[in-house]
């Protein structure tokens, strides 16, 4: 290989959308001699690195808390989906779950804490769980069952 091959080629989809890079004419502020010498230079760095490390810190926690919440809320959709049958999308039982955990909780739904403590204690949505899966069974039992029947059943339970 020389210098100046190409090695590699982008084909971009809008090319008038690429920006330059800008050469930086600026320059630092001076410090003198005496400011360098002393430390000064360090210790405005490190100033500066513990209010970037210290709001880190909050932003980790964050996400986190918000990361765990969304793993949380997806399992629980997941279990949602396999009991409620396949054609039962995502955004379906993300709103089920929404209602369950309304219905049971004081909390706001913007909580991240408290919905992963509901979600880590199954008895606040075994009976939710339950429920649809009854509904299910019979959904699929009324499937099965001929059109007279079905109307025969639903006489019965009137």
């Amino acid at each position: 290989m020389q210098a100046g091959d190409l090695i590699a080629r982008l084909d971009l989809d809008d090319p008038s959308a690429v920006k330059r890079a800008e050469i930086f004419y600026c320059s630092f502020p001076q410090m003198g001699l005496h400011i360098a010498a002393s430390g000064q230079v360090h210790k405005r760095c490190a100033a500066s690195l513990n209010a970037l490390s210290n709001d880190w810190e909050e932003w980790r926690s964050f996400f986190y808390k918000r990361l765990r919440r969304r793993i949380s809320e997806d399992v629980l959709a997941k279990e949602t989906r396999v009991v409620a049958g396949e054609q039962f999308s995502h955004q379906p039982a993300a709103e089920l779950i929404k209602k369950w955990y309304m219905a049971s909780q004081t909390a706001e739904w913007d909580d991240d804490d408290a919905f992963v403590a509901w979600m880590d204690n199954p008895e606040n949505y075994r009976e939710y769980i339950n429920d649809l899966k009854a509904q299910r069974g019979l959904s699929l039992l009324l499937d099965k069952m001929d059109p007279s029947g079905r109307a025969q059943l639903a006489e019965t339970m009137s």
